[in-house]
């Protein structure tokens, strides 16, 4: 069987680490010859080098993707490897923080990097992909991006963007032979959880299931085109065997990569929560402070290093 990928060309955005990394690998095992980029040499250069130990080709170039500067700095230096056959726009950012209290310059930031950023490396690297009418634009998004949650209104409306973006872009080059695909991770094992006893790890997704969904992608049939795969953990119980319950934090604002926004876990029945339970939202609605069990305090207390992220992979 002939290999669709080999020697193609691919440009990962965010390949320093977690999600971008193991599509890189999962590429470059496949026969790619693989582009990195990231604002982290020391990350780039880790993950080109287990590439080159295996086998595999990698370039790695280091670029902020928030500049234009940067953006057709790296444009015009991964095609000194010839024109670019797949883009994997994986890089993404965001801070949580309510409207009211939120930076407005975090905002820009959300969206130069999770919107605009793989707007304008889809407009540089099209013309060559509709010339030779083959290519595959992959927007790594989240979950957030279907629902929005307290907090994350910014990182929210990005990814929801990057969804429109995608299904645009999709029907625009559709009829150019290029595959156009979004792929929306849930609850992804990667470096930026932190290690944590209540965890269990093995029932999360991890990032080489993502990365597994790109290669999906790029391998499918050219009558067809997977445009959007949401990805979600089979196990409702990933979390000290307790069941789930989707309540949000409301910290002090901090960074998170691609996902939404933080959970926590409740047991038992469900009690009026007292005032010194603090952790949980103080803006919460008078319906859900009632629902929520004193247990989830102890937990949430226990897990606070865990609960500051989102899930997947920022540069």
């Amino acid at each position: 069987m002939t290999n669709r990928l080999d020697k193609k060309v691919a440009l990962v955005t965010g390949a320093g680490r977690g999600i971008g990394a193991a599509v890189a690998q999962r590429l470059a095992a496949s026969g790619c010859r693989v582009i990195l980029t990231a604002r982290s040499s020391d990350q780039l250069d880790r993950v080109r080098e287990q590439i080159e130990a295996c086998g595999g080709e990698a370039l790695s170039i280091v670029a902020d993707l928030t500049g234009d500067e940067d953006v057709e700095h790296l444009v015009q230096q991964a095609q000194t490897w010839g024109p670019v056959d797949f883009l994997i726009n994986n890089a993404g950012w965001g801070k949580r923080a309510s409207v009211v209290r939120a930076d407005v310059a975090d905002w820009d930031q959300t969206f130069r990097l999770n919107l605009r950023a793989p707007m304008l490396l889809a407009k540089l690297l099209l013309p060559a992909m509709i010339e030779k009418v083959a290519g595959a634009v992959i927007n790594i998004g989240s979950v957030s991006g279907k629902r929005g949650e307290a907090n994350g209104a910014a990182y929210s409306a990005s990814k929801f963007g990057l969804i429109g973006f995608t299904q645009s872009l999709y029907e625009e080059v559709r009829e150019n032979g290029i595959k156009v695909a979004v792929i929306l991770p849930g609850f992804v094992d990667t470096p930026l959880i932190p290690p944590n006893k209540q965890l269990d790890r093995s029932k999360m997704i991890q990032a080489d299931d993502i990365a597994h969904a790109v290669h999906y992608v790029l391998n499918s049939p050219s009558k067809c085109c997977p445009v959007e795969i949401t990805i979600r953990q089979s196990f409702r119980h990933v979390v000290g065997g307790r069941s789930v319950r989707a309540l949000f934090l409301t910290q002090k604002p901090q960074p998170f990569g691609q996902g939404f926004a933080c959970l926590c876990v409740v047991k038992g029945k469900p009690k009026r929560r007292s005032r010194s339970d603090s952790l949980i939202s103080t803006n919460r609605s008078a319906a859900l402070s009632s629902r929520i069990s004193t247990s989830a305090s102890r937990v949430t207390r226990k897990m606070c290093p865990l609960l500051k992220f989102m899930f997947g992979n920022s540069e």
